[in-house]
């Protein structure tokens, strides 16, 4: 995706904190043409029609606390190969989750340091804090 940046951004009591000591989580932040040419790599994935609804109740749940669900264009990487097989363009545009800048729960441009702090610190329900930041 162009025009968005993937950043440890997104305060979390969720999935990686408490509500008293919130973790951070990474989230997509789109640039607004700040920096056009930066991307964002990942992986799309193609859901049933027959069970979208539910996936995008569930995403929705999981992905609480100041996130928007938007519909953006994505660009597939032609030179990538799996299998050394071609990959096949399957979709122009893609629905992903981003944090908007009225998000409450969005912490833009804290320090480094701090933002590796908070997350080796932070009492985490899964993934240990310190592995995410060495990793």
């Amino acid at each position: 995706m162009k025009g968005f940046v993937r950043r440890f951004w997104q305060s979390c009591q969720y999935h990686r904190g408490t509500k008293e000591q919130p973790g951070r989580v990474v989230t997509l932040v789109e640039q607004g043409g700040k920096h056009p040419s930066e991307c964002v790599y990942g992986v799309c994935y193609v859901v049933r029609e027959s069970i979208a609804l539910q996936i995008f109740g569930d995403l929705d749940i999981r992905e609480q606390g100041g996130y928007v669900r938007k519909f953006v264009p994505i660009f597939v990487n032609q030179s990538v190969s799996c299998n050394k097989q071609q990959q096949e363009v399957i979709a122009t545009n893609a629905y992903v989750y981003v944090s908007m800048s009225d998000n409450p729960e969005l912490v833009e441009n804290e320090e480094e340091e701090k933002i590796a702090a908070i997350i080796s610190n932070v009492s985490v329900q899964s993934t240990g804090g310190w592995w995410i930041v060495t990793h």
